[in-house]
């Protein structure tokens, strides 16, 4: 898979006048205070975990207070209600619709690049995403992520979305429950899910992460007044970040990983280190700074025709790329 050449903005010496300009909110203590908006699911609470005994905040002088949620819209309320800054690793789709309707929030990166989710079913004359027509469809609330995700797959297989039934469920892990107990013909679910039962297949042509590349599924957002008030100490969360990225893309990350894994989430072992093998064999984490106008038209394209925006806004209206230009400096420093 070819990865997309990203759009960084202006040149990183004129965004650190300005970063400078506009103060670098740092503490008594020297360090830059952000606080950053996390929806704890076990992939996002492992890397929160792996972020800490790596020591990437202490080594970009960040003092990070982490603001947690149980439920996928969670972080951004939190940066809505002034509780956050910014949020790097949560996967939400209302982002942009926020956005449209004049939410002070906008783009500034992106963590996973790719979907790692699939379609799952536990019948036998299921095995195609052409053998949906017809048929109930576990996925989230309507307008959902998961909602979306499924929409974008019948549509780039051709599949008028009104001829399956999709069905609320809940949550990822959820769906997969539905998807046991035949309560729904199929359903979106994470991938590792597959690896705790032989009940349910996937999708010969099911793998979100193959099927839609160009959907970018954890965006990082930020708060307009973060982003005027603190842009340094956001570029050192982002470039943070990121080198946690590179590092979880690489085998020296095996041990860790499922250390983590297993710490956070009770999974077994092999559960975990299913987990990590398919972080290393898919790549899905952004290795790079800021987000392309492919990647932000994509996502607003399957917006309007969802029904969530009305129309189509500038780049410029919702991505803000000057945190992510200044981060270049402290991942090459």
């Amino acid at each position: 898979m070819s990865r997309r050449r990203l759009l960084v903005g202006a040149a990183s010496c004129s965004v650190l006048a300005l970063a400078q300009a506009r103060g670098r909110a740092q503490t008594s203590s020297g360090s830059f205070a952000v606080r950053v908006a996390s929806n704890q699911g076990p992939e996002n609470a492992t890397l929160q975990r792996l972020m800490l005994e790596r020591g990437y905040f202490r080594a970009l002088s960040l003092d990070i207070r982490l603001a947690e949620s149980r439920s996928v819209s969670g972080p951004m309320e939190a940066i809505l209600h002034g509780e956050a800054d910014i949020c790097m690793i949560s996967a939400y789709a209302g982002i942009l619709p926020a956005i449209a309707q004049g939410a002070p929030v906008r783009l500034v990166g992106a963590a996973l690049r790719l979907p790692t989710l699939a379609v799952y079913s536990g019948r036998k004359d299921i095995r195609h995403v052409s053998d949906l027509a017809g048929r109930t469809i576990g996925v989230g609330p309507r307008n959902g992520l998961l909602h979306i995700l499924a929409l974008a797959l019948l549509h780039e297989k051709g599949i008028d979305g009104t001829r399956v039934n999709f069905v609320n469920i809940g949550s990822n892990a959820q769906v997969f429950q539905a998807v046991l107990s035949g309560r729904v013909d199929a359903g979106l679910s994470g991938e590792a899910d597959a690896d705790t039962t032989t009940a349910v297949h996937m999708l010969s042509d099911g793998k979100l992460w193959e099927q839609l590349p160009r959907y970018t599924y954890q965006t990082a957002y930020a708060s307009v007044s973060a982003i005027n008030e603190k842009p340094e100490a956001l570029a050192r969360c982002i470039a943070a970040y990121v080198r946690l990225f590179r590092y979880l893309s690489s085998p020296v990350s095996r041990e860790a990983y499922i250390e983590a894994r297993q710490f956070v989430s009770k999974m077994g072992a092999d559960e975990a280190e299913s987990a990590w093998t398919f972080i290393q064999k898919h790549q899905p984490y952004a290795l790079n700074t800021g987000l392309s106008r492919d990647q932000v038209d994509y996502l607003q394209k399957l917006n309007v025709s969802a029904g969530l925006q009305t129309a189509m806004l500038p780049f410029d209206h919702v991505v803000d790329l000057g945190p992510a230009t200044l981060a270049r400096q402290f991942l090459s420093s």
